[in-house]
């Protein structure tokens, strides 16, 4: 029989210790969760909606598409459907409608997924079902563009008019994590033709990687808004009729008459525009608004008048329109073009949303797809297989295993009073800190080293708290805390600031509070001053500890809490780093500053409006059950603010 050694036992048991602590709600963000929806099944009969048709072929293309994204996309953190959409209405309500290009799609979104809420989003097998109104989409269609808006009063049978936002990548302002990004998405999509612009990303799967939209000029929209004028009128006088009913003609006659000389002005208007522009009238029509209705024809602003700061930002809309051929051609089961559209995310925004933008962007396998609607012939008797594949499976697979490298440095050899003493030197830089439970909403914290200080710290992601639950609880009646924290330079008057936070409320299942039993928590926040304010009214340097109960035991003037605040001389723009420690002994609290104590709960803390408070200390018989930390920097984006060498002490 194989021996085994005494520390394989133990890192056994701590692993299954650490496991144990994580309550399911905590695990989903890590866990596979899967598809909601069913299979599709196979079209049988066309479908018929307000004057569309939508062929088996053109549902079972969806279908297919369908198939293709749940063998590419698995859902983490959260719970899949989609959704066939059949585009047969307008979008908005009009008296004379005017109906978009023939087009189809496919919905796809990611739901959150709870054990919350008495099991009311679980079913009577207790499998998830998505919890309302908490979904992340991306979708993949046919025959439209994303960005676009309507000219619908222009519109008719023979042409599709809109504006289009213009292609917004590499521009300035797409954000700091798009700038960093590659500017062509991912190798994956070199191939195609992208587009982008602050939310999402998209990918058009188009012969000659060219869409058969046509721009539109100045002359030929200035025409085709004259020509509309007539159309417009009619529409108006309905609309009125409507309000005020068609047999209250009085009422609508002084109400069309009045409206319609508006729009006469806006008609002249036109005609000045064509006179102002006659030497451009063949130049693409550019315009400052997504939204052209008549109104939009001012000689004053310009409507093709783009302001320098808008050019530069790319904050204009090209005007585009389809072609009669090209209407009738999306009527047929040949699809123009596929847009698949994804929202942008990055690993701050959480498993969940993150796997779902990888798998679109790096994994659907855009070539199988190309070739199946618009080369049939190269993937004739080919199965469809995601791209990246063994990318793919290697990453689904570290969300199996989750759990089994979360174990941080614990110091046990020490002494046996060390309950934690965390240095985050196992971790590599960029990563998560092994051992510790990170929210996903909010910016990501991270491993990483800083210049002139020795060791790795963890640097605090702004409204992202972070706890180690790799620390055993309930903990002890008497302990301490000690860390330290290290602000980044800064020339504003307040830098790097950190809340640390404990908690005595039982816990749910789900891993949070429950506020409504009887319970207290205490909260210190450190926070670093410029020095350049040091002797006058301005300095923001401060170290605030507050102890707050339920039932409420510390009330002054019916404001509840027992407060201690020290202007912190010992953290500034040029003392970058300082030591903190509190200690808990029989419930009262010790506030030590770079080893030097400051404060005694019983002694220093005070009530809300300075009154005295009596027996300052947490109630007998609470123990902590929560400890966070988080970052509170009022300027987090130009400002980091990290800690380290955190210890956790019995007695």
């Amino acid at each position: 029989m194989k021996k085994i050694s005494a520390s394989i036992v133990f890192s056994f048991f701590l692993i299954n210790q650490i496991m144990a602590q994580l309550t399911p709600e905590e695990r989903i963000q890590d866990s596979i969760i899967g598809w909601y929806t069913a299979e599709p099944k196979k079209a049988t009969t066309p479908f018929t909606g307000e004057g569309k048709t939508f062929s088996v072929k053109q549902q079972e293309n969806l279908n297919e598409i369908i198939r293709w994204m749940r063998q590419t996309y698995t859902p983490v953190g959260g719970l899949g459907t989609h959704d066939k959409k059949l585009f047969i209405t307008a979008g908005e309500y009009r008296p004379i409608k005017r109906y978009p290009p023939h087009s189809y799609g496919i919905d796809f979104r990611v739901w959150n997924v709870s054990y919350t809420y008495n099991g009311k989003w679980l079913d009577a097998k207790g499998h998830f079902k998505p919890v309302s109104e908490e979904y992340t989409r991306f979708d993949i269609e046919v025959n439209t563009l994303p960005g676009t808006w309507p000219i619908s009063w222009i519109n008719n049978d023979d042409r599709y008019v809109f504006t289009w936002e213009e292609d917004k990548t590499a521009s300035n302002l797409i954000g700091d994590e798009r700038k960093k990004a590659d500017p062509k998405i991912h190798p994956n999509l070199y191939p195609w033709l992208t587009w982008q612009n602050k939310q999402v990303q998209s990918v058009f799967l188009v012969p000659g990687n060219k869409l058969p939209i046509v721009a539109v000029t100045k002359g030929e929209l200035l025409q085709m808004a004259e020509e509309s004028f007539e159309i417009l009128l009619k529409e108006l006088k309905m609309t009125i009729e409507q309000q005020f009913g068609s047999s209250n003609k009085v009422a609508v006659e002084k109400a069309y008459e009045g409206r319609k000389k508006v729009m006469e002005k806006h008609l002249l208007n036109i005609q000045k525009l064509k006179a102002k522009h006659s030497a451009t009238l063949n130049e693409p029509a550019i315009v400052d608004n997504y939204s052209m209705n008549i109104y939009s024809f001012e000689t004053d602003p310009d409507p093709f008048v783009i302001r320098e700061v808008a050019f530069n930002n790319k904050d204009y809309y090209r005007v585009y329109k389809y072609s009669k051929e090209l209407l009738q051609k999306c009527k047929t089961d040949q699809p123009q073009w596929l847009n698949i559209t994804v929202p942008y995310t990055t690993k701050t925004d959480g498993n969940q949303e993150y796997e779902m933008y990888k798998s679109v962007i790096e994994n659907f396998n855009y070539e199988y797809a190309y070739n199946y609607f618009f080369n049939p012939d190269k993937v004739k008797g080919k199965p469809y297989t995601p791209a990246n594949e063994q990318q793919l499976k290697a990453r689904l697979d570290t969300y199996r295993k989750k759990g089994m490298e979360t174990v941080s440095f614990i110091n046990t050899s020490t002494s046996p009073n060390v309950l934690l003493a965390d240095d985050f030197s196992i971790n590599a830089e960029g990563t998560n800190a092994k051992g510790w439970k990170m929210s996903t909403s909010g910016e990501h914290s991270t491993i990483t080293t800083i210049k002139n200080e020795t060791g790795k710290w963890l640097k605090l992601g702004y409204n992202n708290t972070v706890t180690p639950f790799s620390l055993k609880k309930p903990l002890p009646q008497n302990f301490s805390i000690s860390f330290d924290i290290v602000t980044d330079d800064f020339s504003s008057r307040s830098g790097g600031t950190v809340k640390l936070y404990l908690s005595t409320y039982p816990l749910l299942a789900t891993g949070g509070e429950n506020k409504a039993k009887d319970g207290a928590y205490v909260q210190l926040t450190i926070g670093a001053g410029n020095e350049a304010d040091l002797y006058n009214n301005n300095y923001r340097g401060e170290a605030k500890l507050e102890l707050h109960t339920n039932p409420p035991l510390f009330r002054e003037n019916f404001n509840e809490g027992a407060f201690y605040t020290k202007s912190l001389t010992e953290f500034t723009n040029k003392k970058r780093k300082v030591q903190v420690k509190l200690s808990f002994n029989n419930g009262e609290i010790q506030l030590f500053i770079n080893n030097t104590r400051v404060a005694v709960s019983g002694k220093d803390m005070k009530l809300a409006y300075g009154g005295i408070c009596k027996d300052c200390r947490i109630p007998a018989g609470l123990s902590f059950n929560t400890i966070s930390w988080e970052n509170f920097t009022s300027n987090s984006k130009e400002t980091g603010v990290y800690i380290s060498n955190i210890k956790v002490t019995k007695g």
